[in-house]
């Protein structure tokens, strides 16, 4: 019992440090490289674009805004119904379909960079976000790829040391006691 509470007080200990001093932390690096991937979008603003390569600088700009306003929203939940959004509105699909085509015939190699870019920030966000949660995930995890290993071992194991067993008569070993 003692053990447990050394073990939740360890973790509540952990929780609290990650939540109020870690993530914020992390999340203040990934703004400042978010201001200055807008910093560089405003660069490319200035040079001559095409018609599509101005919308796609204009929806990369706004997607910049929203990840700066809304970061701490930047979570699996969040992912799971955007792609649940993606496979059911049809609208929804044909506005990222056309950024993502207009972005990838762009001639622009800045742009493409910047983009990116942003997707590996949105990624560093996501994991800023929950990785107290990775944290207590972790042993459930090993526990998983134990359980997997020792399973497959003992399955192993059985198929070479139990052919015999397997095809012999059954009154074979009517005289031995397995109780």
């Amino acid at each position: 019992m003692a053990n447990a509470i050394i073990i939740i007080g360890f973790l509540a200990m952990f929780h609290y440090i990650y939540e109020a001093i870690l993530a914020p932390t992390f999340r203040l690096k990934i703004r400042h490289e978010l201001f200055e991937l807008r910093d560089s979008l405003h660069k490319i603003k200035l040079e001559k674009l095409s018609q599509d390569d101005i919308e796609v600088v204009m929806i990369i700009e706004k997607s910049i805004n929203h990840i700066l306003d809304r970061m701490t929203h930047v979570n699996l939940i969040n992912i799971v119904r955007l792609r649940s959004e993606y496979a059911n509105n049809n609208e929804f699909k044909k506005i990222i379909d056309s950024f993502n085509q207009k972005l990838k015939a762009s001639h622009n190699a800045g742009i493409k960079k910047i983009d990116q870019h942003l997707t590996l920030l949105t990624a560093k966000a996501l994991v800023a976000n929950i990785g107290a949660l990775l944290f207590y995930l972790l042993p459930l995890f090993a526990l998983a790829r134990l359980v997997s290993s020792v399973y497959k071992r003992m399955k192993k194991w059985v198929e070479t040391n139990s052919q015999g067993f397997l095809l012999t008569p059954e009154n074979r070993y009517s005289h031995l006691s397995f109780s």
